[in-house]
């Protein structure tokens, strides 16, 4: 894990932000469904420590809990968020605490719930992250088309080759099966690892778990998360390998970046933090709504047509708790 022991204690959040994250697995526990669900996303979802507690939607049972917390930090890609406001268009009366959703995210986020919702962002302090430094570029993710497309990893492929010259290149990947009925093909890590080569060679190494978390630093290297933030938007692995120097390499742009000029700084290690807008501005939010729009449009015809077709049995469901048709979402994504 990286060197938490160097956290600073003046940071640039409000102070009544913070509060005991232990007492948050202690008070409310971890039910078998959400471990299940937990190791559906591991390690994408093992805990790290942060003045700010950071979590999936699936880990918050009721609504109510969240009164327990001035501000959270959300972990979850598009299909849990749009799942979330979709079970909850408005607030409840009285919900006075402050979300954080992923900067490439807010556009999901309905104009009832605007002014209790933040973004937040990687932000990297050290000059160890410059990329004259790295020697190294290493390949996370999860071969199973519930995590990535073939269609969004060739697209970050795309991105990865013109930047992967001269570097030493390993993986570190991780195979699910059946998250969702049907999804899941067992050719697929053999199509992924075919992507992989066809952009990027057939020389580069595959590191293991053991190997990994045993690394004293990653000063030398570059990691791409070749994920297309449908499930999740915040990684453990990225803020393990940030901790120990490594630098980041963004596959998923924004298509109109938010300024965070007012932002505020949270820092996780020597190296890294979050950036954090806790509130944005009508004009900033006036940007997203048009594709807020067109998300919630195609929402609700997925929704439809996904009642029309269901089966009476649960096939249709995933193992997560939204429903597989949500994963249809991908295509608003284009």
């Amino acid at each position: 894990m990286f060197p938490l022991k160097h956290l600073e204690s003046s940071l640039d959040y409000p102070k009544d932000w913070t509060w005991n994250c232990k007492d948050f697995e202690v008070d409310f526990g971890l039910d078998f469904k959400i471990r299940q669900l937990d190791r559906l996303l591991w390690p994408v979802s093992i805990h790290y420590e942060s003045p700010i507690d950071p979590i999936f939607l699936h880990q918050i049972q009721d609504i109510d809990t969240f009164s327990l917390s001035p501000v959270w930090l959300i972990r979850d890609g598009l299909v849990p968020l749009a799942w979330f406001f979709y079970h909850h268009p408005k607030p409840p009366h009285r919900w006075s605490s402050q979300l954080l959703v992923h900067s490439s995210l807010a556009y999901v986020v309905p104009p009832s719930w605007r002014k209790f919702v933040g973004i937040y962002r990687i932000k990297i302090f050290s000059s160890l992250h410059s990329d004259l430094r790295k020697q190294k570029l290493l390949l996370l993710g999860h071969m199973d088309p519930t995590y990535c497309s073939l269609k969004s990893l060739e697209e970050q492929l795309k991105i990865i080759q013109p930047k992967s010259k001269n570097l030493a290149i390993s993986t570190l990947l991780f195979q699910k099966f059946n998250t969702v009925p049907g999804a899941t093909c067992l050719t697929y890590p053999m199509d992924y690892i075919s992507k992989i080569s066809q952009y990027l060679g057939f020389d580069f190494s595959i590191l293991n778990w053991k190997e990994f978390v045993q690394s004293q630093e990653f000063q030398d290297t570059i990691i791409a998360d070749l994920n297309d933030r449908m499930i999740y938007a915040d990684n453990f692995l990225t803020h393990h390998t940030l901790g120990l120097g490594g630098s980041v390499l963004d596959t998923v742009p924004e298509d109109a970046p938010t300024d965070f000029g007012a932002g505020r700084i949270l820092r996780l290690s020597p190296h890294h933090g979050f950036e954090i807008l806790p509130n944005l501005s009508r004009s900033q939010w006036s940007v997203k709504t048009s594709r807020f729009n067109d998300l919630w449009v195609q929402l609700h015809k997925i929704v439809a047509l996904h009642k029309k077709t269901a089966k009476p049995d649960k096939e249709s469901y995933s193992r997560f708790d939204w429903p597989s048709c949500f994963l249809d979402l991908r295509s608003t994504q284009a």
